[in-house]
């Protein structure tokens, strides 16, 4: 059998799409699916995983002094393509069409109200989830360059680690890598429900493979039901690793702040023979 890192990353989420994303509160849990993630997660040997941060932002501190462990609005990430999708409204245009032409009660729409009448069904339902939708990313190292620069302020910034398997036991299936994909994902109009779940989860987890460098993981928290645009959990990290160009006043910060909290800090080391990021423990 077939164990490479994507074989496994994609029965993962064709575990969590058909067992778990599609569950009512009137289902008990599937036992053997969940086993089974177990087991898929372990063959993946992650043993962290690793939150870049900016020191820009006046809550990285306090929330890393409290194991603040802070979720985002997904209408707030850095990809414009967040929660993109596409619906097929093409065949319930023409039925709704062929309905009406018949009906001499009410006056033949033009294509706009047509479109209108059909986009808003398929649509709102979509976009009114999209504003209750949180999510906390993830990725597997600490020693991916583009990361540092894009979002630990150039190598000014920290890199926070979380034990994988605190992590999982957690969140377990609301944990999901990112699919890197070439098309948005698309659905067809008439949907049953068990399909909707799925492709509003789809849609929350996919990003174009020109980001697949982040090698993302994500936890997903919609809070439609609550109407609730925020979420903070307590979790402790593992370690804190410092960018190699970060201030001496920051890094005074961080060293009191780990000493304080019992947290290995490491600073990040460029190996002038490779093109590899090391970390050595500097508490």
């Amino acid at each position: 059998m077939d164990y490479s890192l994507e074989t496994l990353k994609r029965e993962y989420i064709d575990i969590v799409r058909n067992n778990f994303v599609i569950m009512t509160t009137n289902d008990s849990i599937n036992e053997q699916a969940a086993n089974r993630l177990i087991d898929i997660f372990k063959k993946m040997n992650i043993s962290s995983f690793y939150k870049f941060k900016s020191l820009g932002s006046k809550y990285t501190i306090p929330n890393l002094k409290d194991d603040i462990f802070h979720f985002s609005l997904i209408s707030q990430l850095n990809d414009p393509y967040e929660y993109s999708y596409k619906i097929d409204t093409d065949e319930e245009r023409k039925k709704r069409i062929e309905i009406l032409r018949y009906i001499k009660f009410i006056e033949e729409p033009s294509r706009q109200e047509i479109d209108d009448w059909v986009n808003t069904d398929a649509y709102k339902m979509m976009n009114a989830i999209r504003e209750y939708t949180l999510v906390y990313s993830l990725t597997t190292s600490f020693d991916n360059a583009p990361m540092w620069y894009s979002y630990a302020n150039d190598y000014n910034g920290i890199c926070i680690e979380y034990d994988a398997i605190d992590i999982f036991a957690k969140y377990n299936w609301r944990l999901t890598p990112i699919e890197y994909v070439d098309e948005i994902p698309g659905a067809e109009y008439q949907m049953e429900q068990n399909e909707i779940l799925q492709f509003i989860h789809r849609t929350c987890v996919s990003k174009s493979r020109k980001w697949e460098n982040e090698d993302e993981w994500r936890i997903t928290s919609i809070q439609y039901n609550d109407k609730k645009k925020e979420r903070n959990d307590i979790i402790k990290p593992k370690s804190i690793i410092m960018g190699n160009r970060i201030s001496g006043e920051d890094r005074n910060k961080l060293l009191q702040l780990c000493d304080w909290k019992d947290i290995k800090l490491y600073e990040i080391e460029v190996d002038s023979e490779s093109y590899q990021l090391r970390r050595k423990q500097v508490n």
